[in-house]
């Protein structure tokens, strides 16, 4: 992307230096073709930022399904009714530190997950 992008640009720079020497007919055909070339760029990237917003979501689903399920294993034989996540701005204003179960959630989910790859 970077490239096509800087392609164009130097497109762009070689028109503005040859446009006084050119034609009114070849300005416009030069023109319309840097125009075409930006619009195709333009739609490329929206592809691509389309394609990598796919992903994420895509990941962001196969990690909340990972801890999910970790969770749901891991609180068996504990008493927690509820797993909470607390962050700024989720509506909990408070928790006791003694609630925090992340480092065990962390080291259990990097066991799991080691033990998946061998």
């Amino acid at each position: 992307m970077i490239a096509k992008r800087t392609a164009l640009e130097r497109e762009f720079g070689a028109y503005q230096q040859n446009a006084a020497g050119m034609s009114p007919e070849q300005r416009a055909r030069v023109e319309e073709g840097l125009m075409r070339k930006q619009q195709e760029l333009s739609s490329y990237g929206e592809k691509e930022a389309a394609k990598l917003a796919d992903e994420e979501m895509k990941l962001n689903e196969e990690l909340f399904d990972n801890v999910s399920g970790f969770l749901k294993e891991y609180s068996k034989g504990k008493s927690y009714k509820i797993v909470m996540n607390y962050t700024r701005g989720t509506g909990i204003l408070f928790a006791n530190d003694s609630l925090d179960i992340t480092r065990e959630v962390l080291e259990g989910l990097n066991k799991s997950h080691l033990a998946t790859k061998k």
